[in-house]
């Protein structure tokens, strides 16, 4: 596998750290091409290099305006309207504060696979099947409510 392929991996999966890195060994510091072999990027991934590479891909994400995407979180609450909750947000704290101002009490919770389908129904209350994805990426705000059961 070369880093090309690599790369479209990690994009295709949002591991933003593993995409920022490639990138910038690509672009930046220009000792990586994508017709390389991944040992050469495993090279990088050294415990020796670790510190100094997450400072590196900090700096650099930050220069490049690369965010992580929002996930969107599974929360057990004590049963009201809903037992479950689903919540769109940055992180876990940020979901955790969310449904506390939503009114619901938090019991647990945990960060939903983004290829689990779910079911939503329209207004004329049709079921329409949709990944956690899909679901996340229609969603403009962050944090919101997607729904519950």
């Amino acid at each position: 596998m070369n880093i090309k392929e690599y790369y479209t991996l990690a994009i295709e999966n949002e591991c933003v750290d593993l995409y920022a890195l490639i990138m910038f060994l690509v672009y930046e510091k220009k000792v990586l091409s994508f017709d390389d072999t991944k040992d050469k990027l495993e090279y990088y991934l050294q415990d020796k290099f670790k510190s100094k590479m997450n400072k590196y891909i900090k700096e650099y994400k930050s220069k490049m305006n690369i965010k992580y995407k929002p996930n969107v979180y599974e929360i057990q609450i004590e049963p009201k309207a809903f037992k479950t909750v689903y919540i769109l947000a940055s992180n876990e704290k940020q979901a955790n504060s969310f449904c506390f101002s939503q009114m619901f009490n938090p019991i647990d919770i945990s960060v939903c696979d983004k290829d689990r389908l779910m079911t939503k129904f329209n207004k004329k209350d049709e079921a329409i099947n949709i990944t956690i994805k899909q679901l996340r990426d229609q969603e403009k705000k962050i944090p919101s409510f997607l729904g519950g059961f």
